[in-house]
């Protein structure tokens, strides 16, 4: 997701986006802390935004099940 926006977002306050850059503005998004110094510019950086905000609604509330499932299944006595 970071590669996505730093190539969309090429540019940021006239100078070129870097991957850390990238990293962090994803980082921020996802965890809804949301620092505004960071922000897509573009249309299509913000439509990229809005379709990384509903991945990670659906996809981490799935994960969680998953892994709510497999610590519900594991054996109760270990190592006999």
């Amino acid at each position: 997701a970071a590669g996505l926006i730093q190539i969309v977002e090429d540019e940021f306050d006239g100078q070129e986006m870097t991957f850390f850059q990238g990293v962090y503005f994803v980082v921020v998004t996802i965890t809804t802390v949301g620092y505004g110094d960071y922000a897509p510019i573009t249309t299509l950086g913000q439509q990229l935004t809005v379709v990384l905000i509903l991945f990670t609604f659906i996809i981490i509330p799935l994960q969680a099940q998953t892994l709510a499932e497999l610590i519900r299944q594991r054996p109760r006595h270990r190592g006999r």
